[in-house]
């Protein structure tokens, strides 16, 4: 016959776990939209004029629906603006 221990954990040994993993959680996802803007804004920086079609081929793995998503909501932040006519405009870092 085998022998088996039970060990027990505290409530506040469960509650503290749980805040740390909320707490890193948290972090995590800060870093990541600041990296995330970082990123985009470089994306900008490097190509000062473009076009959304130029953004669908270099991004792929991006729906056309989701770049102009971000499209819209970099605007609706100020970051970026569209200058010129539909045909010849771009999109231009603010």
């Amino acid at each position: 016959m085998t022998c088996q221990e039970a060990t027990t954990t505290s409530y506040g040994k469960r509650l503290t776990g749980s805040i740390k993993g909320i707490a890193s959680g948290f972090i995590m996802f800060i870093i990541g939209t600041i990296v995330l803007f970082w990123n985009e804004g470089n994306f900008v920086a490097e190509t000062p004029s473009i076009f959304a079609s130029e953004i669908k081929k270099k991004l792929p793995h991006f729906s056309e629906r989701n770049i102009d998503r971000y499209l819209k909501q970099l605007k609706s932040l100020g970051l970026i603006e569209y200058k010129g006519s539909p045909k010849k405009g771009g999109y231009y870092p603010v």
